[in-house]
């Protein structure tokens, strides 16, 4: 969804999004040790065929997509912390991919099961998947723009206690 405050700052904006030129940089904490420590994940996705509120590369209509990703850290001895590049914009498609390559985002029960829930001892609060810059060009002035914004601190706790245990 885009929100603007003008048509044409709307309609710029949603081009954006079509064209895929809107930069977004996300981080998860994983399941799992991730062996690469850079890597890519190519798979169409749509609507399961069986859990109409899940998404997979089990369905009758697959997008193609792709999510580059890079480790920037190994916390404890069973999670990764990661760096997300979505190079396309499907909807759940970075929970998808890593759960495909079996590293689901951590406190994700749609894409992990309970299993994510916790992990050494630690309770993982929610969704540990936080969208960490996001750049586009400004629909007024034309010029390029980045936000940026920390760890929340869910995140930045979960981080203090599993990089204790490790």
């Amino acid at each position: 969804m885009v929100i603007a405050k003008t048509d044409q700052a709307h309609r710029s904006l949603a081009t954006q999004f079509m064209q895929h030129s809107i930069s977004r940089v996300y981080e998860a904490f994983v399941w799992g040790l991730i062996k690469r420590t850079v890597g890519v994940v190519e798979l169409a996705i749509g609507r399961d065929t069986k859990e109409r509120k899940k998404f997979s590369a089990r369905t009758t209509r697959a997008k193609p997509s792709v999510t580059e990703y890079s480790v920037t850290g190994r916390l404890g001895g069973a999670c990764t912390w990661v760096r997300l590049l979505p190079r396309s914009g499907r909807t759940h498609q970075i929970q998808v991919h890593l759960s495909a390559i079996h590293h689901p985002v951590l406190g994700d029960p749609t894409y992990g099961g309970r299993k994510v829930k916790k992990l050494e001892g630690v309770a993982i609060p929610r969704v540990m998947l936080h969208a960490r810059a996001l750049g586009f060009t400004q629909p007024t002035t034309g010029k390029r723009v980045e936000f940026a914004a920390p760890l929340p601190c869910e995140m930045e706790a979960v981080l203090e206690a599993l990089s204790a245990e490790g």
